[in-house]
Formats: structure tokens, C-alpha cells, sequence
């Protein structure tokens, strides 16, 4: 009887659980796709890095062959220069070119020159912006003589402080008018003596009085034969021409 009864519940135990299997849907064991391209992605990956790695080997290899070639064309260079040491003649050196004389007279801002009309020294100023150079002077009188323009005019002689009076054929006037001729400045050629140079030149008369200077030298005077030195002065002692024969025949 207990035998029966056992053996009733086994199977009923049995049929239970296999009527509970059944019930239990199986699981289906599906693969994500996004699994598939992340493997494809670093695939590819590590064949670009495989790739960029035998090209830097292949470049290492080129930069390498290229030093050797550049440390082998250094030691050709070297040994052709010592060669070239060994075999050359001496350099040759130009000699050095003779610095260029200038014949132009130096002067200093201000100068003694000699004035061979009044035949005495009068102190000049150099003003490189006046085109003509000026003659101060005293009591200055235009008259006519012969049909031409005459002037008479006293100039101070610095030696002895008495005024040289002249007289000088007008060779033209300057000034701002036009109309009043008397009102325009009287031009004259007077000799004048600087430093070595002896020339004539125009001089436009002025009443000034000046008590530095006596004469303002300009252009007309000074170009392509001085050169000026704003910063001496009489570094041009004056040269008559018979101070210079006697200290020729001096020299003879």
C-alpha cells in the first residue's frame, strides 16, 4: 500500500515538472549589429596604424640614407679645401684707392676777407641761403654820370674805424618794388679776397650797420668753389697776390 502510494507521487512529481517546462519559452540568442560594426571599426583602425607605421620605418630609412650621403659630401668638401690650401699662391690685394682731393676752398661761418676796392680787411658772414652777397654801408647816394647809373656810399675801414667813401657804376637794383626805382637797392661789382681765391662778384649795398660784420657773403661767391664749416670760423686767412709771389720767391 505505502509502495503504491510513493510510486503515485513520483509520477505525479514527474508530470509536474515536465507540464512546467513546457510552459518556459526558450531563449533566442540574437547578435547586435552595433557589435558587428565596433569590431569593423577597430579592424580598420589597427590596419591604419600598421600602414602608418611602415611608412615613418620607410621615411626613417630615407633620412638615414640622406645623412650619409650629406656627412660623405662634408668630407669631400673638407678634403678639396685642404687640398686647395696646400696648392694655392698668395691672394692677391688690391691697393686701396687714393682718397679723393678736393680743390674747393674751407671756409668757417665767418671769415676775414680783403676788399681790393677799399684795399683793407672787412669781417664776412657766410649765408649759404642768400644768392647775392651784401655789402653794408653808409650814406648811400644814386646819381648820373655820363648817361649812367652812378652810386656814392662810405664804407668803415675796421683798421682805422674812418669811412672809406667809393664810387660805382650801378649794374642793376633789387627789391620788392617795382614802381619807385629809388626805393630799390643798388647792385655793384666789387674784387674781393678769401682765403686763396680772388674773384669779382656782385654785391647788393645795404645800410645796416652791422657792428660784427661788414659783408655777407652768398652763393654767388661761395658756389662750386667753397665748401663751408658751420663750425669754425677763420681757418681762411686771406692771400693777396703779392703776399703770395713774396712768399714764393722766398721759397725759391
Amino acid at each position: 500500500m505505502n509502495f503504491r502510494i510513493r510510486y503515485i507521487s513520483s509520477v505525479c512529481f514527474v508530470l509536474f515538472v515536465l507540464a512546467g517546462c513546457a510552459t518556459v519559452e526558450p531563449v533566442k540568442n540574437e547578435r547586435d549589429p552595433r557589435l558587428d560594426q565596433m569590431v569593423a571599426g577597430i579592424d580598420q583602425c589597427l590596419a591604419n596604424q600598421v600602414q602608418t607605421t611602415t611608412q615613418l620605418q620607410n621615411q626613417a630609412q630615407q633620412l638615414q640614407l640622406q645623412l650619409q650621403q650629406m656627412q660623405a659630401m662634408s668630407e669631400q668638401i673638407e678634403e678639396a679645401k685642404r687640398a686647395g690650401k696646400e696648392n694655392a699662391s698668395p691672394a692677391i690685394i688690391d691697393c686701396p684707392k687714393p682718397p679723393k682731393v678736393s680743390n674747393k676752398q674751407v671756409i668757417g661761418y665767418m671769415e676775414q676777407v680783403w676788399m681790393t676796392d677799399l684795399d683793407a680787411p672787412l669781417t664776412a658772414l657766410i649765408d649759404t641761403s642768400m644768392e647775392t652777397s651784401a655789402l653794408d654801408v653808409q650814406n648811400i647816394e644814386q646819381f648820373e654820370r655820363d648817361g649812367k647809373r652812378w652810386v656814392k656810399f662810405d664804407v668803415p675801414n675796421s683798421t682805422t674805424g674812418q669811412p672809406v667813401s667809393l664810387e660805382h657804376k650801378i649794374k642793376r637794383t633789387v627789391g620788392s618794388s617795382t614802381v619807385d626805382e629809388a626805393n630799390r637797392r643798388p647792385v655793384i661789382r666789387m674784387g674781393i679776397i678769401i682765403g686763396r681765391l680772388n674773384q669779382t662778384a656782385d654785391f647788393v649795398l645795404y645800410e645796416r650797420k652791422h657792428k660784427t660784420y661788414q659783408v655777407k657773403l652768398g652763393r654767388n661767391i661761395l658756389q662750386d668753389v667753397m665748401v663751408v664749416d658751420v663750425s669754425k670760423k677763420n681757418i681762411a686767412p686771406y692771400e693777396r697776390p703779392e703776399e703770395a709771389a713774396a712768399s714764393a720767391g722766398s721759397a725759391k
